[in-house]
């Protein structure tokens, strides 16, 4: 095999795997985007509850009041949680802020407005006839 076939292979074994990883990264990405978008949403995780275990109409006529029921009451407690976990990460912020230079106070500052705003932001698809 001469200098040049393997380097041709070389390239193409690189790129290959180049081009694997940057979409297994975007693959993973939406998935975690999906799971964080349901886990916001009961109507959402019931929805997909129903369409993973395959439900007739019957079926999901009868357990939808009590799947939604239970997943409000999931929904509530993990509500709950987030909040006192805000409470918690933000006692850490305060108190690590005093021993920060300015460049790592806007560091600080800046992953502390992601964290508020994807923590806060309202499910996308709020609507009363969605499960």
């Amino acid at each position: 095999m001469n200098v040049k076939s393997s380097a041709i292979i070389i390239v193409t074994l690189l790129l290959g795997m180049l081009i694997g990883f940057f979409i297994a990264g975007r693959l993973a990405d939406r998935k975690i985007k999906h799971l964080e978008e349901i886990s916001r949403d009961h109507r959402k995780e019931g929805k997909r509850l129903a369409e993973r275990l395959m439900l007739t109409e019957n079926q999901l006529d009868s357990l939808k009041p009590i799947m939604q029921d239970h997943l409000k009451a999931k929904h509530h407690l993990m509500n709950e949680h987030r909040n006192e976990m805000d409470s918690l990460r933000n006692e850490m912020f305060n108190s690590i802020r005093p021993k920060l230079d300015k460049k790592q106070l806007n560091r600080l500052e800046r992953m502390q407005n992601r964290a508020e705003s994807r923590a806060h932001r309202p499910p996308k698809h709020d609507r009363p006839n969605h499960f």
